[in-house]
């Protein structure tokens, strides 16, 4: 059997067994393949329960009770010699009852469990309760699920579970001192139908529970003797379901339900639900949440705000995006409250607060497919600094075991025990004893001859049997126990359900990691989004809104200012989910909350900055110059609140400014150019079903190439400021630079920097999307929240066209520059330049030694190459071009300072991962790896760069810099005239450069494989395979005549210089996200000096001093 806590950590696909080996009553685990004949299916109940029986886990216990309750352990010098002669006496016992279970052996065995009991149970003033209820269901087989226990997938809700489904389940009470076989039978419903989700009133007087009518789910009442059976009336429409609540501390009910009419966006046939309240009073129904996805498990926390479970994956990752919030009773102040930020836990299902220690909370670990709801039982404590697997205390069993981040789809499949429903015993006036004892269901193992059992777990590990049913199809789940519990208090309702908005207040923008290292005064304006989620039974498939794009449709409300502290106050539409963008003064977003928020009518709904840590201690409260101004209006953008498509936003700009050039005809100079004229939307070339009811017209496809998006679903770390900024887009990058003159005002670009920020959707609304459909249903929800949240807008309405362009005419593409080539023609006056390989050889070598190691702190070595002395031409022969003399020698690093390297700096600095295509289920999935020691550093600015030149120089006593222009052009082209330093850019390079090639040009599927169903769309040389995807470890590619490595392609490498007299400093050489034509010698790029940008890495120079000479 197994007990400990153990993972399998090959995929699901791959299953191993676990040979158990008892000694001396400790079980030893070891992973391994073993014989069927080992472990028999099924086994002794006896057995099984003295494998339960460990003797150091109830010292622990032992020692840890008489600290902190004396009093009830007086006897413990006497209990303590027990264990002892329990630890002697079980090797013998187990082996008597596995090899000859005679009436002796039975009996001694008895005794020992009977003396576990006695010290666990009996004794233990945390087991303060004469009964407690479970419910008693029966495996069913449905599909090819035979031992199907009526739970809802992970994604899913209540609503799986059809109400015509024959379910044999029923409420039983059991005494504490009683076997199982005198459980009463507290209610059977009269069909054969789910029963579960109970909630033991404050009084223990009665229990609410979900259950069915023969048309739809429905919430019930019963008293605690069985008697007096009713239904809750909630919302009675027909096709609405509701489920999943818990008593508020004043009798009210919060609850899940239907009413939303939304769908889970990758599996739109499972409906979602949302928290609603039912005012028991009056009999009115409010809505509190309004969600993309999923709330589940709703309970209360002892200072009376709800807990829930809420599943979002808004440009997250989906299958690991599921986070605890809270909320006040009356739905203000909804916040992550534990989760979000990292890939561990994937979910925390049944989560509840620990008695006496309000920060720790008990949840059933488990993953996204695979098994359903059940999983590993984890103590969580969200006072602990970090996230993700920094909050858990330990798993049960597991003591003294760290607790491991695994990053999984099916996370908990080859983990057991398996556990369901834990609830924490305690009190809230005894914190000493808090978080220590659990009552849960469990089933030890996949052999077990019981299924799940009624126990009582502890931190310890000690393990102890309540109740089991001898059926080893029948599993008994939720235990409850019956007590009275002290009532959280009622905080006090501050809706105002006059008013049909709310009013945000943020302290300081800047605050937080979401913004880090950007500028004050940076920030100009918030854009303001509301969501508009996906309907039921629509083709919402990945790739429908936009092409690895969003889910659902994004409205763009407006914007509103920033204060130059970081300040902004503002009025919101209540009831609506919302999210903001902070605008840089070009109106570029600079960070992305992939999340939203919701403001209740009348709240004053506040954040201290962007993506603040809940758990940080806030700055002082200071009201700054937004606050104290009246809560300004949003700022309508362009014309009315609207859904953003690229049809109805994008298209008109390029009608204008582009269709002039891009018309489909051919050009003789720009083979292949992309037609970006408007056209019927059509399914593109080499798409297959995961397309769905896909189709994208032609010049979105061909825009949407020279995006870096967000993705479909992106990193769940919180990004880096700027990760997706658009000035990291080629398309923005080549319109900068002057592309054919183009000439964009101020609302082109800004439609076209609203286009990426929002993810380059291509339609704005879900009309437009999979046609009219979306119109019942929109008009369906659009009655459900007129009558539950006050709210009435026109879901999915289609607006005009607003873009008004100038009076210009568009411009029209100009031939290149037929001027001759001035590099060869001026060779006679630049000592010699051009010149081979050879010469550039005899050259270095001439000037004295070649090569020179720099041994750095911590004895990481640094290669530099000396660069000789020279003239020649800097710059594009087709524009401008001029004579530069390279007056000394100087060092240069042989490649791209590594992550190993910088570290040395900075041990904190991550380069992190580039996002992959499509959706997430494993850690492949999550990108691919920009943070390897020899890979070059990346995501590190300008600032940084020059800062960590500061330090080596300090470090080596030697002056470090980054090159200039002339210096970094002219070792990269070491000696050569052409546009890369090995010829044209039609060449080969798939020895010689880490370019945009095949490989970086393949669509990427999921569990780290490849999509065979989406056509490769990113621009790059099919034609040529480099093998690297992204950045490849530094040297991994041929040298240059000077023996420099990647000094085109690999990562873009900042340079001293300042482009063109602004703040924006340059980066030359281009990247693996590059084809040939954007690595030349003279191409650069240019940011602000502040931001860290996905391909920019750097290497630095040294200059050659007297001595060396």
């Amino acid at each position: 059997m197994i007990y400990p806590c153990i993972r399998t950590e090959a995929p699901m696909v791959y299953k191993s067994q676990l040979l158990i080996t008892l000694t001396a009553g400790l079980i030893v685990c070891s992973s391994a393949v073993v014989a069927a004949e080992t472990k028999p299916k099924g086994g002794d109940p006896v057995l099984e329960q003295l494998r339960l029986v460990n003797p150091s886990a109830m010292r622990r216990a032992l020692a840890d009770l008489e600290k902190m309750l004396p009093n009830r352990y007086p006897e413990s010098d006497r209990l303590s010699a027990r264990i002892d002669e329990l630890a002697k006496q079980l090797p013998a016992v187990m082996e008597a009852c596995k090899t000859s279970p005679d009436r002796t052996a039975l009996k001694r065995a008895k005794a020992l469990l009977a003396f576990q009991r006695e010290l666990l149970v009996e004794r233990n003033p945390l087991v303060d309760f004469e009964r407690f209820l479970f419910i008693r269901r029966r495996e069913r087989k449905k599909g090819k699920q035979t031992h199907d226990l009526a739970l809802p997938q992970n994604w899913a809700n209540n609503t799986q579970i059809k109400p015509s489904e024959k379910i044999e389940n029923q409420i039983l009470s059991l005494a504490i001192d009683q076997p199982y076989e005198q459980a009463r039978v507290l209610h059977r419903p009269e069909r054969p139908t789910f029963v579960g989700d109970m909630d033991m009133h404050w009084d223990a007087g009665k229990i609410l529970f979900s259950s069915t009518t023969p048309a739809k789910w429905e919430l019930f009442e019963l008293d605690i003797d069985g008697r007096n059976l009713r239904q809750v009336q909630t919302i009675p429409d027909r096709d609405v379901d509701n489920f999943d609540a818990c008593y508020l501390p004043n009798d009210d009910i919060l609850f899940t339900s239907t009413a939303c009419f939304k769908a889970v966006p990758c599996s739109n046939h499972d409906q979602v639900a949302n928290l609603f309240r039912l005012y028991r009073e009056t009999g009115q129904v409010r809505q509190l949440t309004f969600e993309q996805d999923q709330d589940w498990c709703p309970t209360m926390l002892p200072d009376g705000r709800a807990l829930y479970l809420r599943w979002e994956y808004s440009g997250l990752a989906h299958f690991v995006s599921r986070i605890l919030f809270t909320m006040n009773a009356d739905g203000t102040e909804q916040r992550q409250y534990l989760g979000g930020g990292d890939y561990w836990p994937n979910a925390v299902f049944y989560a509840r607060p620990c008695p006496g220690d309000p920060g720790k909370t008990i949840g059933i670990v488990t993953g996204h497919h695979g098994v359903k709801r059940m999983g590993e039982l984890v103590l969580f404590d969200r006072n602990r600094p970090g996230k993700g697997v920094s909050s858990a205390v330990q798993r049960i069993p597991g003591y003294g075991k760290k607790v491991e981040s695994v990053i999984l789809d099916e996370l908990v499949d080859e983990s057991w025990p398996k556990f369901l429903h834990p609830y924490p015993l305690g009190s809230q006036s005894n914190r000493t004893a808090a978080a220590t004892f659990f009552l849960v269901a469990a089933k030890l193992s996949p052999d077990s001859p019981r299924n799940f059992g009624i126990y009582l777990v502890d931190i310890y590990d000690n393990i102890v049997l309540l109740a089991a049913d001898p059926d080893p199809a029948v599993a008994l789940l939720e235990p409850l126990p019956v007590r009275t519990r002290p009532r959280p208090p009622v905080i006090v309702d501050r809706v105002d359900r006059q008013r049909q908005d709310a009013t945000v207040f943020i302290q300081n923008i800047y605050h937080g990691d979401g913004l880090k290292g950007v500028p004050r005064g940076t920030v100009k304006k918030l854009r303001v989004i509301e969501y508009d989620f996906t309907y039921r039974n629509m083709s919402a498939k990945s790739h429908q809104i936009g092409l690895d794009g969003p889910w659902d449709i994004q409205r763009i409300l407006g914007t509103v200012d920033v204060a130059e502290d970081g300040s902004a106050h503002f009025r919101i539409p209540a009831n609506r989910p919302l999210a903001v963008q902070p605008l840089d003064q070009e109106g570029q977003a600079l960070a992305l909350m992939r999340s939203w928020f919701t403001g209740m009518p009348g709240e004053r709904v506040s954040c201290v900055g962007c993506h603040e840590d809940p758990e940080d201690t806030p700055p002082p409260v200071t009201w700054g110059p937004a606050g104290v101004r009246p809560a300004q209006q949003i700022e309508p953008w362009y014309g009315p609140a609207r859904g953003f498509g690229f049809i109805r936003e994008v298209q008109p700009v390029l009608d204008h400014h582009c269709v002039g050039c891009h018309n489909g005809q051919p050009h003789p100079e720009h083979p292949g150019k992309p037609d970006l004229r408007a056209a019927d939307a059509v399914r593109p070339p080499r798409s297959e079903n995961i397309m769905g009811r896909l189709r994208f017209p032609p010049s979105y496809f061909a825009l949407r190439r020279f995006v870096r998006g967000q993705t479909m679903e992106g990193d769940l770390k919180t990004l880096m400021p700027c990760e997706h900024r658009a000035n990291t887009t080629r398309l923005i990058q080549m319109l900068k630079q002057g592309h054919h003159d183009v000439c964009l005002e101020p609302e082109a670009w800004e439609r076209l920097y609203a286009w990426i920020d929002l993810n380059t959707p291509c339609w704005g609304s879900w009309r437009e999307c999979v046609g009219n459909d979306a119109v019942a249903q929109g008009q369906r929800r659009r009655s459900t929240l007129k009558a539950y949240a006050g709210v009435d807008y026109q879901p999915g309405e289609v607006f005009p066209v607003s873009y008004q362009p100038p009076s210009a005419t568009p411009s029209s593409m100009k031939p290149a520059d037929s001027a001759h080539n001035i590099l060869h023609d001026s060779a006679t006056n630049l000592g010699g330049w051009p010149f081979d390989a050879r010469e550039a050889r005899r050259r270095q070598i001439s000037a004295g030694s070649a090569i020179r190691t720099i041994t750095l702190p911590g004895g990481t070595d640094l290669r530099l190459v000396r660069i000789p002395a020279g003239t020649f031409m800097m710059g594009d022969p087709n524009r401008t071009a001029r004579y530069v003399q390279i007056e000394s020698d100087f060092w240069m690093a042989a490649t791209e300072i590594t992550n190993a390297q910088f570290r040395l700096f900075d041990p904190q600095h991550d380069s992190r991962v580039e996002p992959r295509d499509n959706a997430q289920f494993c850690e492949k999935d999550r990108g691919t790896p920009c943070n390897l020691p020899q890979q070059p550093v990346v995501r590190v600015s300008w600032q940084r760069a020059n800062a960590f030149c500061q330090w080596l120089s300090r470090q080596t006593d030697r002056t470090f810099r980054l090159p200039t222009g002339a210096e970094w052009e002219y070792a990269c082209r070491a000696g050569s005239d052409s546009p890369m330093w090995w010829g044209n850019t039609e060449s080969d390079f798939s020895q010689l450069a880490n370019l945009a090639d095949k490989t970086f040009g393949e669509v990427q599927g999921i569990y780290g494989g490849k999509s065979v169903r989406v056509p490769p769309w990113r621009p790059a040389v099919d034609t040529v395979d480099d093998g690297h995807h992204v950045a490849a470890p530094v040297a991994t590619f041929a040298e240059n005549p000077w023996r420099l490595y990647d000094m085109q392609g690999n990562v873009a490498e900042w340079i001293a210089d300042v482009a063109n007299h602004s703040d924006q400093r340059i980066a030359r050489g281009g990247s693996w996200y590059d084809r040939p034509q954007s690595a030349t010698a003279t191409a650069y790029v240019s940011y602000p000096a502040w931001q860290g940008v996905f391909d920019v890495g750097f290497r630095i120079v040294m200059d050659v001093s007297h001595t060396e000479e």
